[in-house]
């Protein structure tokens, strides 16, 4: 599932030299003007300054709140501003071949850099309450950043991925613990098949799962919380999510986990949907677009009488398949895993 943002429009920092041969104008941000016509240049180069303007309000809200400063709403002014800026531009622009080039030239790569930048200074690491509102923060910056700055060539990319015909396969080596058999493929792309996930990374995939339930855990309990939150970015062929499942069966009497997973593919939706059916223990919520993941974090839960518990763990998978299978030894047996 394409989860992550799509590689950015490079960007050339002012302070390194570039060749007379190849140097290009410079927009706001150190964003290329090339190709632009100059009536284009000035007004675009105003907007990424005013969009880096807010962005730098929300940067420093973010480092006041890592510092124990209630500056929340301050930071979503900001996103507010830098929402705004883009559909500005949009409107004035809106019968014109320029309409998205701010959107293109959204200065992603400097921005998740610096945001990430944030998370790695946090708080004093013993402050638990204090780095828990930083990530909450910061997660929430990023949903918001994510959706603001989706592409119509990315909308498009995603439409015609979730129209893809799913490859049959043969049996897995989980047997029932997996979907979809040995892999899973879908059928298009420049090759005639799109290698999706492929069942010898369950290795892998237990142990992130088996780690990231286990802090979940502890640090919920440390809170005093009875509740656990999970959300999974793409289901694919089930194997962390059953595997988180069998944790939460096993958490305890009197503690709820909440488990949610957002998935692009509808097919793979509603393999998600038919598997959360036998899971009495649990609740699950299967959300096909990327664009309801903000909604998601804020909507109320039926989780006993509390008010909905934020995020305490989120599954994300990112495999290289082009890395071999488990050797023998590794390889479980059928009868382990049915």
């Amino acid at each position: 599932m394409p989860s992550t943002w799509p590689k950015p429009i490079a960007t050339v920092p002012a302070s390194i030299p570039t060749p007379a041969s190849r140097a290009q104008p410079l927009l706001a941000g150190g964003v290329s003007s090339h190709t632009l016509p100059p009536s284009v240049v000035d007004p675009l180069s105003s907007s990424l300054t005013a969009l880096l303007a807010s962005w730098q309000t929300v940067h420093r809200g973010l480092h006041g709140i890592a510092a124990g400063q209630a500056l929340e709403s301050s930071v979503q002014l900001a996103l507010d501003a830098m929402s705004a800026e883009l559909e500005r531009w949009q409107a004035m622009h809106r019968m014109h071949p320029e309409r998205f080039q701010l959107l293109f030239r959204f200065p992603r790569q400097r921005i998740g850099r610096e945001l990430h930048q944030v998370l790695q200074l946090g708080p004093d690491p013993t402050s638990w309450t204090r780095r828990r509102s930083l990530i909450q923060s910061c997660a929430s910056v990023a949903a918001r950043l994510q959706l603001m700055s989706i592409t119509p060539q990315e909308e498009k990319m995603w439409q015609i991925f979730s129209t893809l015909e799913v490859e049959e396969a043969e049996a897995g080596i989980l047997g029932a613990q997996q979907s979809f058999g040995k892999h899973l493929h879908l059928k298009g792309g420049a090759t005639g098949q799109i290698q999706l996930m492929q069942d010898w990374e369950w290795p892998y995939m237990f142990a992130l799962a088996d780690a990231g339930f286990q802090i979940a855990l502890q640090n919920t309990l440390r809170s005093g919380s009875k509740s656990l939150r999970i959300l999974e970015v793409g289901w694919g062929q089930g194997i962390s999510g059953r595997r988180l499942w069998d944790h939460a069966a096993s958490a305890g009497r009197g503690f709820g986990v909440a488990y949610e997973v957002v998935e692009l593919h509808p097919r793979v939706a509603a393999d998600a949907r038919e598997r959360a059916l036998q899971q009495a223990l649990l609740r699950l919520e299967v959300l096909l677009r990327l664009e309801v993941l903000q909604p998601v974090l804020q909507a109320p839960t039926p989780l006993a009488s509390e008010a909905r518990p934020s995020l305490d763990l989120v599954q994300l998978e990112v495999v290289a398949h082009r890395a071999p299978p488990p050797s023998p030894e590794h390889r479980p047996q059928h009868s382990e895993h049915q």
